[in-house]
Formats: C-alpha cells, sequence, structure tokens
C-alpha cells in the first residue's frame, strides 16, 4: 500500500484535493521514521524526503491543502556538508519546513 502511495504521488495520480489521502501519508511517514523502510521520514520539524520531485511534489500538495500553511523545501546538500565537516543523518535528503 506504502509502495503505491509513493507511486501515485510520483506519478500525479493522486490529486492535491485529495487531502485525507495526504494527512494519512503524512502520518504514515510520521510513524515509519524509525524503520528506515520509507524514502522519507521525520525529526519533528522537518519532513525530509530521499527525492527531489517527490519532495516537490509533496510540498505543493501540503501547501495547496493547508491553505495559508506556507511550507518550504531545501537540499542538505552533500558536498557542502562534506565541506562544512558537518555530515550527519540530514545530508543528501531534501527536506520541507512548514513556515
Amino acid at each position: 500500500m506504502w509502495d503505491k502511495l509513493l507511486d501515485w504521488i510520483r506519478t500525479g495520480e493522486l490529486k492535491m484535493e485529495d487531502d485525507r489521502v495526504w494527512s494519512k501519508l503524512i502520518s504514515k511517514a510520521c510513524e515509519l521514521s524509525e524503520t528506515g523502510s520509507v524514502p522519507m521520514w521525520t525529526d519533528g520539524d522537518e519532513l525530509l524526503v530521499s527525492e527531489e520531485e517527490l519532495c516537490d511534489k509533496l510540498a505543493n500538495a501540503l501547501d495547496y491543502t493547508w491553505d495559508g500553511h506556507p511550507v518550504r523545501t531545501s537540499h542538505y546538500d552533500p558536498s557542502e556538508d562534506m565541506e562544512e565537516q558537518c555530515v550527519d543523518k540530514y545530508t543528501g535528503w531534501w527536506c520541507i519546513d512548514f513556515i
């Protein structure tokens, strides 16, 4: 089921208007954050996603679904982290901030 939802996000089959599905998706990502079995997790402040395209689609859907609660995406760039000697569990992940 989880893989199918991720496929729907990637292909655009899951419409942004499907707010019940989005809230369940976010809930599931939070629930599974410790297992490493999904390409997203949360630290309680940000939602972290392994793929840029998936991150952008999810951010757009969240922005649409939660009217007036803007989100921002960014990337923990591996080369910057290595240069600054701050490689950690965030390195390489795309993130969604709720601002």
